[in-house]
Protein backbone atom coordinates (compact mmCIF):
# COMPACT_ATOMS: atom_id res chain seq x y z
CA UNK A 1 0.00 0.00 0.00
CA UNK A 2 1.07 3.61 -0.84
CA UNK A 3 1.43 5.71 2.43
CA UNK A 4 2.69 8.27 0.71
CA UNK A 5 -0.26 9.24 -1.31
CA UNK A 6 -2.58 8.54 1.71
CA UNK A 7 -0.45 10.76 3.78
CA UNK A 8 -0.81 13.30 1.01
CA UNK A 9 -4.43 13.11 0.63
CA UNK A 10 -4.84 13.32 4.64
CA UNK A 11 -2.69 16.12 5.31
CA UNK A 12 -4.66 18.10 2.38
CA UNK A 13 -7.93 17.44 4.20
CA UNK A 14 -6.20 18.37 7.68
CA UNK A 15 -5.39 22.06 5.65
CA UNK A 16 -9.15 22.39 4.21
CA UNK A 17 -10.58 21.63 8.07
CA UNK A 18 -8.32 23.19 10.35
CA UNK A 19 -6.08 25.83 8.36
CA UNK A 20 -2.07 25.65 7.77
CA UNK A 21 -1.14 26.64 10.82
CA UNK A 22 -2.72 24.43 12.72
CA UNK A 23 -1.96 22.09 10.33
CA UNK A 24 1.62 22.80 10.82
CA UNK A 25 1.27 22.34 14.66
CA UNK A 26 0.39 18.49 14.29
CA UNK A 27 2.80 17.76 12.34
CA UNK A 28 5.59 19.18 14.80
CA UNK A 29 3.47 17.07 17.20
CA UNK A 30 4.05 14.15 15.17
CA UNK A 31 7.77 14.63 14.20
CA UNK A 32 8.65 15.23 17.37
CA UNK A 33 7.14 11.74 18.44
CA UNK A 34 8.29 10.09 15.61
CA UNK A 35 12.13 11.85 16.52
CA UNK A 36 12.13 9.96 19.94
CA UNK A 37 12.51 6.60 18.81
CA UNK A 38 14.72 8.05 15.08
CA UNK A 39 16.42 10.98 15.86
CA UNK A 40 16.85 11.71 12.42
CA UNK A 41 13.23 12.00 12.12
CA UNK A 42 13.74 15.30 14.35
CA UNK A 43 15.66 17.29 11.11
CA UNK A 44 12.93 17.16 8.89
CA UNK A 45 11.64 20.49 7.71
CA UNK A 46 7.99 21.34 7.90
CA UNK A 47 7.27 23.47 4.67
CA UNK A 48 4.95 26.47 4.42
CA UNK A 49 2.72 24.22 2.89
CA UNK A 50 2.18 21.20 5.13
CA UNK A 51 0.79 19.07 2.04
CA UNK A 52 4.32 19.53 0.84
CA UNK A 53 5.95 17.42 2.92
CA UNK A 54 9.05 16.22 1.73
CA UNK A 55 8.76 12.43 2.82
CA UNK A 56 11.36 11.01 0.39
CA UNK A 57 14.08 10.28 3.56
CA UNK A 58 10.92 8.39 5.55
CA UNK A 59 11.44 4.54 4.55
CA UNK A 60 7.64 3.06 4.20
CA UNK A 61 7.47 2.01 8.05
CA UNK A 62 8.16 5.07 8.80
CA UNK A 63 5.51 6.89 6.57
CA UNK A 64 3.07 4.46 7.79
CA UNK A 65 4.02 5.40 11.28
CA UNK A 66 3.48 8.87 10.35
CA UNK A 67 -0.25 8.29 8.96
CA UNK A 68 -1.55 6.44 12.15
CA UNK A 69 0.27 9.27 14.24
CA UNK A 70 -1.65 11.98 12.05
CA UNK A 71 -4.61 10.02 12.52
CA UNK A 72 -4.23 9.56 16.12
CA UNK A 73 -3.49 13.31 16.72
CA UNK A 74 -6.06 14.62 13.83
CA UNK A 75 -8.47 12.87 15.85
CA UNK A 76 -7.84 14.24 18.89
CA UNK A 77 -7.37 17.82 17.29
CA UNK A 78 -10.27 17.47 14.73
CA UNK A 79 -13.27 14.66 16.11
CA UNK A 80 -13.08 10.93 16.02
CA UNK A 81 -15.23 11.52 12.56
CA UNK A 82 -11.48 12.39 10.83
CA UNK A 83 -9.56 9.90 13.27
CA UNK A 84 -12.18 7.01 11.79
CA UNK A 85 -12.17 8.16 8.30
CA UNK A 86 -8.23 7.94 7.97
CA UNK A 87 -7.93 4.25 9.34
CA UNK A 88 -11.12 3.38 6.94
CA UNK A 89 -9.55 4.70 3.83
CA UNK A 90 -6.18 2.46 5.18
CA UNK A 91 -8.15 -0.31 5.30
CA UNK A 92 -10.41 0.38 2.21
CA UNK A 93 -6.74 0.35 0.13
CA UNK A 94 -5.50 -2.40 2.01
CA UNK A 95 -4.32 -2.51 4.90
CA UNK A 96 -4.96 -6.52 6.23
CA UNK A 97 -3.39 -8.52 7.26
CA UNK A 98 -2.62 -12.54 6.20
CA UNK A 99 -5.73 -13.47 7.68
CA UNK A 100 -7.79 -10.90 6.08
CA UNK A 101 -8.16 -9.21 8.92
CA UNK A 102 -7.66 -5.37 9.53
CA UNK A 103 -4.58 -4.65 11.13
CA UNK A 104 -6.05 -1.07 12.32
Amino acid sequence: MDYRELLREALEETQKLVGVNNTRLILERIVYDLSLTNPSIGRVQIPEDPAELDLSAFEDEEVRNFYYLLAEIGGAVIGEFFKERLLERAEERGEKDKDGRSRI
